[in-house]
């Protein structure tokens, strides 16, 4: 059996509670073969044998905790029975539930309801509550839910569909080569994000020192991945508090969070890193004609006047967030450069230098990035458009 791997090509986790080993304990006495059970319950061959071996130990925690519900039930059971009609008319309805949801929910019911009385007492029992449901047979295979989910995914589908038609048509109508059609992302990620993850490093670093502030990148490339810009960076904070921690060798913008600010800088951008960069590219690579460039349409707010930003030929069109759900280049991205950048992060929180993210940035950038993976992730989007690559009419991807 293939264990499931997610995108980075990690072995995605598979997390079973109690109750699910007792399962597999149960199943395994009655003779169901090893791999049908790993199947059912998605587990590699080690986990199978481990839970296996501990059958006693997991029967006399599910007996302890069978124990304790009818406790809990007996004495909770209107809290309890209101909390549970809220949490399947979401689940049935196609709501996804996060944990905080359901405890913000649980915590007001209190206010109606007998429950627990201690802080620590119900958060407890909440959460106690959130394993039962969470892990009852109806909602984890949840088939109304994977129903509703399912229909969401396929109007985003058509919503990008329809825009990405709307999009081909003016290629072709226009003429544009695909080395001309260019995609921006402004991401950004914030000291503490980056932060180790034991405890043990975190104690040894002062979090107020850093704050919430952190850096914004912009990244942009043509759907070849033929012309991959260098990151472009600028310093958003809060407050100035945090600033004369940081140390920059290199000298990058600075904005007050949210400011108009940001606006120039995008400005600064377009005009004189961005165009500079596609005409070098066009020059070199001996291409002509109209550029776009596709942009998330949350990043309008930065966006100045139509008259900052007027060149003939160079056109911005605002991509909807919806099609950013199931495009996958950003994250892909976003996930490479945030893995590389925990890796550096002991580094930086010894000195402040954010020179040192910088540098981890570009070179995730520049070579973990390539030009294969980005011509492939349209492939989906523009596989059916003819526009020119240099001077050859063929299918874009």
């Amino acid at each position: 059996m293939s264990a499931e791997r997610n995108h980075l090509g990690k072995k995605a986790k598979t997390f079973t509670s109690n109750q699910q080993r007792s399962e597999i304990v149960q199943k395994a006495g009655e003779g169901i073969s090893r791999d049908q059970i790993m199947k059912d319950y998605n587990i590699s061959k080690a986990t199978f044998y481990r839970i296996k071996c501990s059958a006693d130990n997991i029967n006399k925690l599910i007996k302890q905790e069978t124990n304790l519900d009818r406790e809990r039930s007996a004495k909770y059971k209107s809290l309890e029975k209101r909390l549970f009609k809220w949490f399947r008319e979401r689940k049935e309805s196609g709501d996804s539930i996060s944990y905080s949801q359901f405890k913000a929910e649980g915590l007001k019911l209190m206010n109606e309801f007998d429950g627990p009385s201690a802080p620590n007492a119900k958060r407890m029992w909440l959460y106690r509550c959130w394993t039962r449901f969470v892990n009852l047979p109806q909602f984890r295979n949840a088939p109304k839910c994977t129903e509703n989910l399912t229909r969401r995914s396929n109007q985003i589908e058509l919503f990008a569909e329809e825009f990405i038609k709307k999009l081909i048509h003016r290629l072709k109508e226009e003429d544009i080569r695909r080395d001309n059609i260019y995609v921006m992302f402004m991401t950004k990620f914030t000291w503490r994000s980056l932060l180790p993850n034991t405890q043990k490093d975190k104690k040894k670093i002062d979090i107020q020192k850093l704050g919430n502030d952190g850096l914004t990148i912009i990244l942009c490339t043509n759907v070849t991945g033929s012309c991959k810009l260098s990151p472009f960076y600028f310093y958003e904070y809060k407050t100035q508090k945090a600033i004369k921690y940081l140390e920059r060798k290199v000298a990058i913008p600075q904005t007050l969070k949210k400011d108009t600010l940001n606006q120039q800088i995008l400005a600064n951008w377009y005009n004189n890193h961005f165009i500079k960069s596609v005409i070098k590219h066009q020059q070199e690579t001996n291409v002509s004609g109209k550029v776009f460039l596709l942009v998330n349409e949350h990043c309008k707010e930065f966006i100045l006047s139509e008259d900052t930003m007027q060149n003939d030929d160079f056109e911005m069109l605002f991509f909807p967030s919806k099609i950013f759900r199931i495009f996958p280049l950003k994250q892909y991205i976003r996930d490479i450069i945030k893995l590389k950048l925990k890796k550096v992060a002991k580094n930086f929180c010894t000195s402040y230098d954010m020179n040192i993210y910088i540098k981890s940035i570009y070179k995730s950038w520049t070579n973990c990035i390539t030009p294969a993976y980005i011509k492939s992730s349209w492939h989906k989007f523009l596989s059916d458009s003819r526009t020119e690559e240099n001077t050859t009419s063929t299918a874009l991807v």
